[in-house]
């Protein structure tokens, strides 16, 4: 356990700068949010990121399965014999 190395003082604190501008900011749109925004409109945005997010997903895990398959051919074969 002596042979472990230390990150830099610097990592940690960038780190932990990145989290607490992170968090702020999310407390600060949500306070904006309810003072300032009709209460459908941030449920639409957020329901549109999850369209837009899951779309792509999806579209990423077919283009991998179908590339992942059509680069074995043996098992394709296999796979339309067995049915």
């Amino acid at each position: 356990m002596e042979s472990m190395s230390h990150r830099p003082a610097w990592k940690t604190l960038l780190a932990f700068a990145i989290i607490y501008f992170v968090w702020g900011s999310t407390f600060l749109a949500i306070r904006v949010g309810v003072r300032e925004v009709p209460p459908l409109l941030p449920a639409g945005e957020e329901l549109g990121m999850r369209t837009i997010l899951g779309t792509a997903f999806l579209l990423v895990s077919v283009v991998v399965i179908t590339t992942t398959r059509a680069s074995r051919p043996a098992m394709a074969s296999e796979a339309k014999g067995a049915t």
